[in-house]
């Protein structure tokens, strides 16, 4: 396992989630109340646990679902060309590792850093 199957895994999710639900991520600027949140930990934590099968998702939970999927598509990324960080194995609990835990301590001030321009260059 390496980052870049990481970033495919995740870059993958984002875009069959993005097609099924008809939705974007939310703006840069956005901030998801905390009640949002703890229930996106939730439903993260739920996808960690089989990242092959697809789980219904609440309406207004999808946009922060979708930044925090392509959040951790972007790390890995970074990762894969930039760190020398080892590459744990995907299994559930990295996964939510990932997508619970690293949003609160990285990802999500780096989602609001971005302005919009940031990936289209």
């Amino acid at each position: 396992m390496t980052w870049q199957d990481w970033h495919h895994v995740f870059a993958e999710l984002t875009r069959i989630y993005m097609a099924e639900w008809g939705c974007q991520p939310p703006a840069y600027n956005e901030r998801a109340s905390a009640s949002d949140e703890a229930e996106c930990d939730r439903w993260c934590a739920r996808l960690a646990q089989n990242l092959g099968e697809p789980i219904p998702a609440p309406e207004h939970l999808r946009p922060w679902i979708l930044a925090r999927l392509v959040s951790a598509a972007g790390d890995a990324y970074i990762h894969d060309r930039l760190s020398d960080i080892p590459c744990p194995a995907l299994t559930p609990q990295n996964a939510a590792q990932y997508l619970v835990a690293e949003w609160h301590h990285a990802l999500r001030e780096r989602w609001r850093m971005f302005d919009g321009e940031s990936f289209a260059e």
